[in-house]
């Protein structure tokens, strides 16, 4: 067995310089000269054509083994990062070049995989032939299934109708990313935003849209209609309709289905795999293009657009897609709210324990949540709506964490912080139950309503959680730190969210997660052996 090769550049280079085409031409010329002592001027003629034939031979069987050394190179990147999809059942196929010419060195491989459980094996090859002299190098990994992981968001809307986000709606940061998840509707984007989007229908980007992340559609295509707007992340889409994507990609590109790329000579930072016909146009893609045989890659007579390398195998693998949540069904259960005080309000009277201490003027019961002594649930679902909308602006202060069940919550003109007194963060959830728990579906029942976010202020010092199967709805500039997880959602006059992880009991992920179904993440490979491999 041969000593495994070394994959990066600088092996490369340095096998490059140890098989470079004069190394053996010393040797040869001793020969040579021996030779010519010992036999005549006829032999001589014979013996260098043999030479000349052999230093020929030597310089490509050199270039077919860094074709297949390149090639090897290439797949693997693809595999290790989730682009070549390990298949236990199938071979996965596949041939390119190294390199954008017609005439450059071509290559096919194969990859194998047997799996066991969460375990197994991947065996990537390579093959090239450069004027009839051939190389094989193989490659052999251990794999691992990834991490498992919950696919709920720091944002998630379950209504019908698209999300949109335009520069009312001021989403995350650099150091803290949203996550948004819309698992029934598709996602609009007007606006700077820091985070990752996904959604079972269409993403479209309408001009002044940056999304600093990943964007993955399940079911729909991506769109981006303005040559401007800029996605930071990768590119999913599970759909069979044609991709448009004529802005600017700093990840890579996935798709089910045809893609139609910018005129605007725009950039793709890493490889494109599509499952169907690819319009190349004036885009430049730095990584490899990938798209079946039988599929049409259409470029410019220009040759405006561009790529690293080709792949044209008989067919690509699938994207690697999350599988969305069904909607999380909340019912109140107490001896999940171990340790904390109940606070039960009635609809009638006017005392400390009435819907009126809180709705109506002086609202004295939100000022009173600064005196708290413990964690608290304030049960106010025999109140038909519990308010802070009675012209006082109260300031709610809290010590301790705060549930608070009520049928409709309006939170216009508060401001909601924690205590300077608080020995810890506070949580706060705003929380109406779902009447049918059994349908996987928010019902928003009689006399319940949304959850409406009109000029509130919930500062990072405490963090808090909106759960409303009617929607919840934001009117005036508002500020939530936490999490939104709703039927729906209305908005105007402006939102300002940052994530903070908080969830509800029985959530699969309560940092962030909103109780999201779990998937298998792309697989991690090790690479175990890599070497030279003579020609069957």
């Amino acid at each position: 067995m041969k000593r495994p090769v070394d994959l990066s550049r600088l092996g490369l280079a340095r096998r490059s310089r140890r098989l470079r085409p004069d190394a053996g031409s010393t040797m040869v010329t001793v020969l040579i000269i021996m030779m010519v002592l010992t036999i005549g001027g006829v032999a001589l003629a014979a013996i260098a054509m043999n030479t000349a034939t052999m230093v020929a031979s030597s310089k490509h069987r050199t270039s077919a083994q860094m074709v297949v050394d390149g090639a090897i190179a290439t797949q693997t990147i693809e595999l290790m990062e989730g682009r070549l999809a390990c298949d236990p059942v199938n071979q996965q196929t596949g041939s390119g070049r190294n390199g954008t010419a017609a005439d450059s060195p071509a290559f096919t491989w194969t990859l194998d995989c047997t799996v066991s459980g969460e375990t197994g094996t991947a065996t990537l090859q390579a093959r090239a032939n450069v004027d009839g002299e051939e190389a094989l190098h193989r490659a052999v990994f251990s794999y691992t299934a990834g991490a498992v992981t919950g696919t709920g968001g720091d944002i998630t809307f379950f209504g019908e109708s698209d999300v949109t986000f335009t520069a009312e709606v001021d989403a995350g940061t650099p150091e803290n990313p949203v996550d948004v998840v819309i698992p029934k509707a598709g996602f609009v984007c007007q606006t700077e935003f820091w985070g990752s989007i996904t959604a079972k229908k269409d993403i479209r980007t309408n001009g002044g849209c940056t999304i600093h992340g990943d964007v993955t559609s399940t079911e729909g295509t991506v769109k981006m209609s303005n040559s401007s707007d800029t996605i930071t992340g990768d590119v999913v889409a599970g759909g069979s309709g044609e991709s448009e994507l004529n802005g600017s990609i700093g990840g890579s590109v996935h798709t089910a289905g045809p893609i139609a790329f910018s005129w605007s000579n725009r950039t793709i930072g890493g490889s494109v795999i599509a499952d169907g016909d690819v319009k190349l146009r004036e885009t430049r893609i730095q990584g490899s293009l990938t798209l079946p045989a039988s599929k049409t890659l259409t470029k410019n007579s220009w040759e405006g657009g561009s790529y690293g390398s080709l792949n044209r195998p008989g067919s690509v693998a699938a994207p690697v897609l999350p599988e969305l949540p069904d909607w999380f069904e909340y019912q109140h259960d107490p001896a999940e709210w171990g340790g904390y005080a109940v606070r039960t309000l009635s609809s009638s009277g006017s005392g400390p324990n009435t819907c009126g201490y809180f709705n109506s003027w002086p609202q004295t019961g939100w000022v009173e949540m600064a005196n708290l002594t413990q964690n608290t649930i304030l049960d106010a679902r025999a109140c038909s709506t519990l308010s802070t909308n009675a012209g006082t602006s109260p300031d709610v202060q809290l010590r301790h964490n705060l549930l608070i069940l009520a049928r409709q919550v309006d939170t216009t003109s508060s401001k909601w912080r924690a205590h300077s007194s608080a020995a810890s963060q506070p949580s706060l959830w705003f929380v109406t139950e779902d009447p049918n728990p059994s349908d996987h579906a928010p019902t928003c029942g009689s006399g319940l309503g949304p959850l409406y976010l009109n000029h509130v202020g919930a500062d990072t010092s405490i963090r808090t959680m909106a759960y409303s199967p009617c929607g919840i709805y934001v009117a005036g500039h508002s500020t939530f730190n936490g999490q939104l997880y709703g039927a729906s959602w209305s908005y105007g006059g402006g939102l300002r969210f940052l994530a903070d992880p908080i969830g509800l009991p029985g959530m699969e992920s309560e940092s962030g997660g909103g109780g999201g179904e779990e998937t298998t993440g792309p697989s991690a490979f090790t690479l175990v052996s890599s070497q030279d491999m003579p020609i069957p």
